[in-house]
């Protein structure tokens, strides 16, 4: 659901969007050679390991140049917690992340 409401507004936007899955490793590596202005992760993904990913991501050098920004259930305060200490740049409630997404596409 979120991924098609991500991609409606960045159509509207004009703006590229890619979604990656995988383990963490590959996923890294694929989001590495996309050379992204920036990764939105749902933190709540069960395609991916999204702490994990963010792990590999802020432990290279040459992926730290992006922000991630992950999305996930408002009452999920372990995994909220679990992304900021892995390194996620900004972490929105669904909710918010929804209101916002407009603005958040148009900043990266």
């Amino acid at each position: 659901m979120f991924t098609s409401k991500i991609a409606v507004t960045a159509k509207a936007l004009n703006i590229e969007i890619t979604s990656v899955t995988g383990n963490p490793e590959e996923a890294a590596g694929r989001i590495r050679s996309l050379n992204p202005s920036a990764v939105l992760i749902d933190l709540n993904s069960k395609k991916i390991n999204p702490i994990a990913l963010i792990h590999v991501l802020k432990s290279d050098p040459a992926a730290v140049c992006f922000p991630i920004i992950g999305f996930l259930s408002h009452v999920d305060i372990d995994t909220r917690a679990a992304a900021v200490k892995a390194g996620c740049d900004q972490v929105l409630p669904r909710s918010v992340f929804v209101q916002q997404l407009p603005e958040i596409l148009s900043a990266i």
